[in-house]
Order: structure tokens, then C-alpha cells, then sequence
């Protein structure tokens, strides 16, 4: 790992009109990585149905090298309540990769089940339990046997990601809060920091991470700093307007006050998991979200 020092960080505005980027479109020239797509039955973990998942495994990818990678929410299936994944992150990866922009790594875009709240909404690391011991071991599975490849998804918690929008970016949020052995790279969108789901131990749930309408703990603030880089993205006309950019607002806030490296962009006019404004400013948020990890000759 280098430095990624504190180029990007902070807070910024992204006025309108948003530009889509050229690299959230297949280029000429570049190779397309390989997608493995299959249903996964029942989980253990959540006991609330089957779920579908892609594997995103880059051109190139030399069977049983070790690879980072990133978990993607809401990653096949937009109707599922995300309207992103992985239409939005394979051209990206596939650009940038080939590029040396970004080192070559791999996806794992999962669908909620049935109770897509719960999964994400809810701050425990029962989430992280279904990741770490069902959804990882089967993209592995899959990969040798749909790709006949080893996919050798790498331990080092700088190597590995989570990604999502609204519940799916708390999710992701809290696979990086409470395991940054694990995971240290997080990226949200529209990000449901608030109260959707709570606890005994979490009275005002995903709220209790910082929002500042909310009584709960603030764990960002009064937390020791962890190891995490976080890129977090929201509207001003995003869901709920104010509450959920209030709440994005507050998360950013207490990232500042703890000296954390964070990047939020506000987008100017934008609406809940916007598609133009998250096509303009979704792979220089890739590239700031690795920076320091290093890329491959």
C-alpha cells in the first residue's frame, strides 16, 4: 500500500447539468470481463428465500492469483429497490482496469431476499455473517465451476469493498463499521442512514451511526477512528427531502470531525440514487475510493 494522501477528500458540490462519464460505457478496445450469474436457495443466515447473484471476473484474470474485490447490494436485479449495480460497475471496471487506473479486481453483486430491510437496514454483523460464509464461498463455487477458474478473493481488508445505494449503503456502511478487519473501502449512495430497522443495542438502528435530528448514540463521533475510506453520495432532492440528505449530511459531518478519509458529493437537483448525477460522478468515486492500493504493471 502507498499513501493515498488527502487528494479528493472533503466534501463537494456537483452542480447540474451532470455529465454522464465516457467510462460508464463500453469502450472500443476493451475486453469484457466474464459474468457468472446464478441463484443462490434459501440462506441460513436470513431464512427468507432465494436471491440472485453475478459474478464479475475481470479479463485477464489468471486463475488462482489472489484478487481484491467488491460487494455490491442490490447488484443484479434493480427492482429489487436499488437501480444500480452491476449495469453500472462492470463497464467501469472493465475501463479502468484495462487502463491501469484501477487494479484488475473482481465483483460480487448480490440481490436482497425476501426481506430486503432487514438484511441491510439492520446494524449487526449478521449481513456480514451471510457474505463472509455463504455468499463468498458460493461465487467461488460458481466461478470453478461455471469459468473453470480459481477465484482467489484476497484476506487483506484494504483489498476489499462494499458498495451500495440507500438500505444497501448502510449495509455496506456497516460491513466496514463493525469488521474493518475485513472490510475498509465503502462506497453509498443515497445511504439510509436512519432509523429502518433497530435494535436493543442500536435503539435508532443505521441513525445511530450520526444523524443529528436523532437521539441515539452517534457512533462515528464518540467511536475510536477505524481504518476505513469512505466515498458517500447524496441529493437535495433526494428521499424523504431533507431527511435523507440531513442524514448524509450528519454521516459526513462526524467522518470530518474524526479526520477520517471520507469523500461526500452532494449533487445539486438530484433525486434518490440519481442516474445522471451518479453517471457523472460514479467513476472518479471509484478511483478515489482505491486510491493508494497498488495496481499491477
Amino acid at each position: 500500500m502507498t499513501d493515498p494522501g488527502t487528494q479528493g477528500d472533503g466534501t463537494v458540490m456537483l452542480p447540474q447539468p451532470f455529465v454522464p462519464s465516457p467510462y460508464v460505457t463500453d469502450q472500443p478496445g476493451v475486453s469484457k470481463g466474464q459474468i457468472v450469474m446464478f441463484n443462490m436457495p434459501n440462506s441460513t443466515t436470513f431464512n427468507d428465500g432465494p436471491r440472485n447473484v453475478a459474478v464479475y471476473v475481470p479479463s485477464g484474470y489468471v486463475s488462482g492469483t489472489e484478487i481484491p474485490f467488491v460487494v455490491a447490494q442490490d447488484g443484479v436485479a434493480p427492482q429489487n429497490g436499488g437501480s444500480f449495480g452491476l449495469d453500472d460497475l462492470r463497464p467501469i471496471l472493465d475501463n479502468f482496469i484495462a487502463q491501469k487506473m484501477l487494479p484488475m479486481m473482481a465483483g460480487i453483486f448480490a440481490d436482497p431476499a425476501g426481506q430486503r430491510s432487514v438484511e441491510y437496514d439492520t446494524l449487526s454483523d449478521r449481513y456480514y455473517t451471510f457474505v463472509e460464509t455463504e455468499l463468498l464461498p458460493a461465487a467461488v463455487a460458481q466461478v470453478q465451476m461455471q469459468a473453470q477458474l480459481m477465484l482467489n478473493l484476497t484476506k487483506d481488508p484494504e483489498g476489499r469493498s462494499s458498495f451500495g445505494g440507500s438500505s444497501g449503503g448502510a449495509a455496506a456502511l456497516t460491513m466496514g463499521w463493525l469488521h474493518p478487519e475485513s472490510y475498509r473501502r465503502i462506497l453509498t449512495i443515497s445511504g439510509s442512514f436512519v432509523n429502518l430497522q433497530h435494535s436493543s443495542m442500536y435503539p435508532e438502528g443505521c441513525a445511530d451511526y450520526a444523524y443529528a435530528n436523532s437521539p441515539g448514540l452517534h457512533l462515528i463521533a464518540t467511536d475510536p477512528p477505524k481504518p476505513l475510506r469512505v466515498f458517500m453520495a447524496a441529493g437535495t432532492n433526494d428521499l424523504l427531502s431533507p431527511e435523507w440528505q440531513d442524514a448524509n449530511d450528519a454521516t459526513a459531518a462526524a467522518f470530518a470531525m474524526q479526520n477520517y478519509h471520507y469523500r461526500y458529493v452532494i449533487a445539486q437537483g438530484a433525486s434518490h440514487e440519481d442516474d445522471g448525477a451518479r453517471r457523472d460522478y460514479l467513476p472518479d468515486a471509484m478511483l478515489w475510493l482505491w486510491r493508494g492500493y497498488p495496481i499491477k504493471p
